[in-house]
């Protein structure tokens, strides 16, 4: 029987195993906003918990896929109706209880996966703040800047001078349509 990874399904006492395993927990982040008039306001959500999803599937046995937190920092974005943001100390504090969490249960790697740019310097802190306040060590990063994402886009890409990597661009688009 395949490992169980997907935290909001395993019993406590499964939870109580996974993190007495060397594995990393991993806490995708992102935010619901506009994505110009041809995406959805979940853009942002669907492809950063879509590719954690992928990435815990090839690795079950060394993570555990804890659910999204679902809103972040996207002030910026209010204008535009079907945006929600939290401030950024509310996302410091939500982040960090998250992430203490795990730490307390047990896990001793915690990997923040985050999916909106504007959460960048959020998800930063929360990983430092983790990693000084508990025995884990809990890192940060933005999905598109994991290595190799950016020269992959790039070799598949065929627009020439627009588009690119960028908010609502044919990188986004490309992975929602494919993702659904």
């Amino acid at each position: 029987m395949a490992r169980k990874y997907r935290y909001g399904e395993m019993t406590w006492s499964e939870v109580k195993e996974a993190a007495s395993r060397p594995c990393v927990a991993i806490v995708p982040i992102a935010t619901l906003e506009d994505h110009g008039r041809h995406l959805p306001i979940d853009t942002d959500l669907l492809l950063c918990t879509s590719i954690c999803e992928l990435a815990a599937q090839r690795a079950a046995d060394r993570v555990v896929l804890v659910p999204a937190i679902n809103h972040g920092y996207s002030p910026h974005h209010m204008d535009f109706p079907g945006a929600i943001t939290i401030g950024p100390h509310t996302l410091i504090e939500y982040g960090l209880d998250v992430c203490t969490s795990l730490a307390h249960h047990g896990f001793a790697r915690i990997l923040i996966v985050n999916g909106h740019g504007s959460n960048a310097p959020f998800i930063d802190i929360i990983a430092r703040l983790c990693t000084v306040q508990t025995d884990a060590l809990a890192a940060a990063v933005s999905y598109w800047a994991a290595p190799g994402v950016r020269e992959a886009a790039e070799s598949l890409r065929e627009s020439e001078p627009v588009g690119g990597m960028n908010h609502a661009c044919e990188f986004e688009t490309s992975l929602y349509l494919a993702l659904r």
